[in-house]
């Protein structure tokens, strides 16, 4: 059995409600303090695969980039290296 300190644990919590605040700005349109938070904080509310797709189809409405990207994904093997987003 693994145990974790208090201060993982903490820090953890504080992670997630980072991650958190990210989907509810995004969601809400507030794309500001939401880029804003992400660059001070270094956390990532999903893989940047799913980031480019959210900006492309949501965002932009780019079917066609968006179809891009995924056919750019398996043909790097899925692991999302043939990305730069």
């Amino acid at each position: 059995m693994q145990y974790y300190s208090y201060s993982s644990f903490s820090q953890y919590r504080e992670k997630e409600a980072i991650r958190l605040c990210l989907k509810h700005f995004r969601q809400h349109n507030y794309y500001e303090a939401f880029e804003c938070l992400q660059k001070r904080t270094r956390v990532q509310l999903e893989h940047p695969v799913l980031t480019g797709l959210y900006e492309h189809l949501v965002r932009r409405g780019d079917y066609l980039a968006a179809e891009s990207m995924i056919f750019k994904f398996v043909e790097g093997g899925g692991n999302g290296a043939a990305f730069f987003l």
